[in-house]
């Protein structure tokens, strides 16, 4: 089935490299459900680049609470299926 995941990507300070990443899930050979962007505190703020014509995504801002729970925050907000992460196939 087609569009059946969700991709969570979290952030700190990343900026300079989340057009590449978004790209990159841009161009797999099965299309994302959703993009689910956790900014883990970042002291400026991430922004979605200009003209983002891919999958839906969902930027999500919390205060710094490390990679697993802004992880967990990122599985937590997804639609779809999550790979990777038991009882979330």
């Amino acid at each position: 089935m087609a569009n059946q995941t969700s991709v969570v990507i979290t952030c700190y300070q990343v900026q300079d490299y989340l057009g590449e990443a978004l790209q990159s899930v841009r161009e797999q050979t099965a299309p994302a459900r959703e993009i689910i962007l956790i900014d883990d505190g970042s002291p400026d703020p991430v922004r979605v680049p200009e003209g983002w014509s891919g999958p839906p995504l969902r930027l999500v801002r919390t205060k710094n609470c490390g990679l697993p729970a802004a992880r967990n925050l990122g599985i937590a907000q997804a639609s779809g299926e999550v790979r990777g992460v038991p009882g979330r196939r």
